[in-house]
């Protein structure tokens, strides 16, 4: 008797990992949206900057007060930006050659996964000019639940001489 049992508690055994196993992964669907850019926010010497010298970083930013905390602006400039309707996708990052140009950016959303991406691609057309600096990316686009997950894929080409 006790080797029935034995026998039926591992055959139920294997079928739980077998269940377990066979779980179905939710299939990404990227689709690519549209979205704005923010007057004052793409260069490292524009009307408003990325505070505290960060260098790499990403940020979503749903409010006015977050945009506060992370952004400075000079002369009491601040873009007018709805964050009612509207989620800032922007960051930074460290370069060891200055004045690259953007070659690409795309914000891919998957509503299914509640998951986007921004992906941003950086080219030295004019040759690397050898210099520690720092840039600036960013995107408006329709406002996100707290629910989702953003990534940040930056790529910084510097194959240029």
């Amino acid at each position: 008797m006790k080797s029935i049992q034995l026998k039926i508690s591992f055959v139920l055994l294997v079928l739980c990992f077998m269940g377990a196993g066979c779980e179905k992964e939710v299939e990404a669907n990227f689709q690519e949206i549209n979205f704005l850019k923010v007057k004052g926010l793409s260069l490292q010497d524009d009307t408003c900057f990325i505070a505290g010298g960060s260098k790499d970083l990403n940020l979503v930013i749903n409010s006015q007060e977050d945009f506060e905390k992370y952004f400075e602006c000079k002369n009491d400039y601040s873009p007018q930006i709805d964050f009612s309707q509207y989620t800032l996708l922007t960051g930074s990052r460290a370069v060891n050659c200055i004045y690259p140009t953007l070659a690409l950016q795309q914000i891919l959303v998957d509503d299914k996964n509640k998951a986007v991406q921004f992906k941003a691609q950086f080219e030295y057309d004019s040759g690397c000019y050898a210099a520690l600096g720092v840039i600036y990316y960013h995107a408006l686009i329709p406002k996100l639940k707290n629910s989702y997950t953003v990534s940040f894929d930056i790529t910084i080409n510097s194959n240029k001489n």
